[in-house]
């Protein structure tokens, strides 16, 4: 069965604990209505984090390493798709 939708989605998670600072970052695939999340240890600043960019807002080299390692994993996730579709 082919995959009609698949979607990606990095996300800063709430610990339950949470009182201030830095937040994991989780990606959620979802593929055909279902939802898998992973951790992908990394944390991040909320008031330093883009929902609508999915990363880190800012040009410091902190920002650029996660937002380099969040494009590489997202590209990984794509070629893995793209091997189990064929």
């Amino acid at each position: 069965m082919l995959t009609k939708t698949f979607y990606l989605l990095f996300y800063l998670k709430r610990p339950k604990n949470f009182g201030s600072g830095k937040m994991p970052v989780y990606l959620r695939i979802t593929a055909n209505g279902k939802r898998f999340e992973l951790t992908v240890k990394r944390e991040c600043e909320p008031e330093k984090w883009s929902l609508k960019m999915g990363g880190m807002i800012g040009s410091k080299e902190e920002a650029k390493r996660l937002n380099s390692y969040l494009d590489s994993l997202q590209s990984k996730v794509y070629e893995v798709q793209q091997v189990l579709l064929n």
